[in-house]
């Protein structure tokens, strides 16, 4: 038998519209959204529709469930656990803004933990929090490798260039240095490598008469002087010198240099005096090199005394011998000779 009748939600009293053979079907309760089973219409009372309460039909697409004798709704399934995990990852990545480091570490690992938690149990809710969680913390520390990365490029290579640029010195096999033709009876202190350093503000400048070590040969000072601006300072009675030192420095009077210092640093490219190394090798052959950058050099000039131009030197140059002077001097003033004045043109006979 088909037709239509009313019963009551036993949960909300809501009356609801349905048909026979809707009999034992589960359907929903249109007010409070309960689970209840269409009864037998031989078995509802007939109801009376009071004022203001109206009937709804129940929906004809309901599933079908077993047929229940009574018409109390079985009680809803409880809900999936969420996975704590997950949670704890998306939390701390979240306070990597104030952590830092210390908050998106732990977060990836609390998210890759939750992952796997989720895959051992799908029972378990949260795969979407973990997933965001690792994502965040991955991008917190991208952020921070871009940072120590750029904080690297500002404070660290600098130092570290600095550091090797002051020992780059090319080494060589060094050759036996030539005899010396300072006289027996004058007493020469030989200056040892410690002295060499690129660095002026660990240099020290003796008070004693200059001494040092020129491409592998020792030097003591025996002569110097300045003319125009050219500082010599040699060793031997001739020219060329057995070993000696020339540094060319700006064009001027020797007494313009009075009580005047230079400092050159290693790094200076610009406006660099140019020196000039001068030697003589085992047969007597005059040998220079040109040092145009790359040395250190202090030099200072006191007044002149007595047609002499005193002063201090430590000079170092990074040459394959590592040649070095350090100590004072007393350079002789030699006066520019003035041009020749040239001879009037010859006039031609008539």
């Amino acid at each position: 038998m088909t037709g239509e009748f009313r019963f009551q939600c036993p949960a909300c009293g809501q009356h609801i519209q349905a048909e026979s053979r809707d009999t034992g079907t589960q359907v929903k309760c249109p007010t409070c959204q309960a689970d209840i089973v269409v009864p037998d219409p031989a078995a509802v009372p007939k109801l009376t529709v009071a004022k203001g309460r109206h009937t709804v039909p129940a929906p004809l697409h309901a599933h079908a469930a077993p047929r229940a004798a009574g018409l109390a709704p079985p009680p809803p399934p409880p809900p999936p656990p969420l996975c704590r995990l997950a949670v704890v990852s998306l939390v701390l990545s979240l306070a990597s803004v104030i952590l830092g480091p210390f908050g998106f570490i732990p977060a990836i690992i609390c998210g890759r933990a939750a992952k796997l938690e989720i895959k051992k149990d799908p029972a378990l809710r949260g795969v979407e929090l973990a997933k965001a969680g690792l994502a965040i913390g991955y991008g917190f520390a991208g952020l921070f490798a871009v940072a120590a990365a750029a904080a690297l490029a500002i404070w660290v290579f600098p130092v570290v260039g600095k550091f090797f640029h002051t020992r780059r010195v090319a080494t060589a096999t060094k050759q036996p240095a030539a005899t010396s033709t300072v006289p027996t009876s004058q007493a020469v202190t030989i200056v040892t490598d410690t002295n060499w350093t690129l660095e002026l503000g660990r240099a020290t400048v003796p008070d004693t008469p200059a001494t040092g070590r020129v491409h592998g040969r020792e030097f003591k000072l025996q002569r110097s002087s300045i003319q125009n601006g050219t500082l010599s300072l040699r060793q031997g009675d001739t020219w060329p010198p057995d070993v000696g030192v020339t540094i060319l420095l700006p064009p001027r009077p020797a007494e313009d240099y009075s009580r005047k210092k230079f400092l050159i640093t290693a790094n200076l490219t610009a406006n660099v005096p140019r020196v000039i190394l001068r030697w003589k090798d085992n047969q007597q052959q005059a040998g220079t090199e040109n040092i145009d950058r790359g040395y250190a050099l202090r030099l200072e000039f006191g007044p002149p005394v007595g047609g002499q131009l005193p002063g201090k030197i430590y000079l170092c140059t990074p040459d394959e011998w590592k040649s070095f002077v350090l100590g004072s001097f007393k350079a002789e003033i030699r006066k520019t000779s003035p041009p020749k004045p040239r001879p009037p043109p010859s006039t031609p006979p008539r």
